[in-house]
């Protein structure tokens, strides 16, 4: 008899764990690398080289009308991302020192966008979920894709949510690392 109780406390604390480890993930962001035409440390120097003339532009892309009132807020997020990089954010178009290179980031895209679809001209159309938010992030030299990354978490309440400002980091952060994160489809 002691031994079968005993197989149903490790049982128990298997459950437990399990159910403690899901708990856990369920607020957890990811990230991986996307595509793009330029790899390892040319990233980082190219966004050093973007940044010497003063900010990099960042842009959102959707259908939301409300997008221009958080730039403010997701350029204040952006700054610092980069450790080690002289790195501002900005916004404003005029405040950007080289138009040509600017991040592009789209929350919730529909299923059809692609990385390089962010560094074209239209908007990128948006699919709403409910129980989750996707953040694809796009460096762009024009219309060409340097460099991309996308992101997964829980839904976001709004630009003021934290898991709102760590899915912008760790977009960015991706997006520039000059090897992938572990787990990672790309090399």
């Amino acid at each position: 008899m002691g031994h079968a109780s005993s197989g149903s406390g490790v049982s128990a604390l298997k459950l437990s764990l399990g159910l403690g480890l899901a708990f856990l993930l369920a607020g957890c962001v990811t990230v991986i690398r996307g595509d793009g035409t330029v790899e390892g440390a040319a990233k980082s120097e190219l966004l050093q080289y973007a940044a010497s003339k003063g900010p990099v532009l960042l842009e959102l892309k959707g259908d939301n009308p409300g997008l221009p009132a958080i730039m403010d807020r997701v350029a204040g997020i952006a700054n610092g991302t980069l450790k080690g990089m002289d790195v501002k954010f900005t916004g404003d178009p005029a405040q950007a020192g080289q138009l040509a290179y600017r991040f592009v980031l789209a929350f919730n895209p529909a299923a059809g966008v692609r990385e390089a679809d962010l560094c074209g001209a239209g908007p990128a159309r948006v699919a709403r979920h409910l129980e989750a938010t996707r953040l694809l992030t796009a460096f762009c030299a024009g219309e060409e894709l340097l460099a991309s990354s996308i992101a997964t978490g829980p839904q976001v309440s709004g630009a003021e949510d934290p898991d709102f400002a760590q899915m912008v980091r760790s977009g960015i952060s991706e997006t520039i690392r000059a090897r992938a994160t572990v787990g990672s489809n790309k090399p």
